[in-house]
């Protein structure tokens, strides 16, 4: 996330939107590339005359909220919360 962070601010390619929109599929693009990786070793562990190749095409994983929309919303419910509190209402 480091990385990916400064390369969009070097070549200016977005901000915080454009990042945390693309945050969201770190993770299960990671999960997706990972186990078509450890598949295809396995094959090849059972098959040693075999080349290692992606041998498997998993479906794609949903985005999944990152961690910058779950602390808006948690900062949003605080202050739902704090509203509620006001004597003065």
């Amino acid at each position: 996330m480091w990385y990916i962070g400064l390369r969009m601010k070097d070549k200016k390619s977005g901000g915080l939107e454009e990042f945390n929109n693309a945050a969201g599929h770190f993770e299960p693009l990671s999960e997706e590339v990972a186990s078509i990786f450890v598949d295809a070793l396995l094959h090849v562990i059972h098959n040693p005359k075999d080349m290692i190749t992606a041998r498997t095409n998993p479906a794609p994983k949903p985005r999944i909220k990152t961690t910058i929309e779950k602390s808006l919303e948690t900062m949003e419910k605080i202050k739902d919360r704090l509203q509620d509190l006001n004597p003065f209402d």
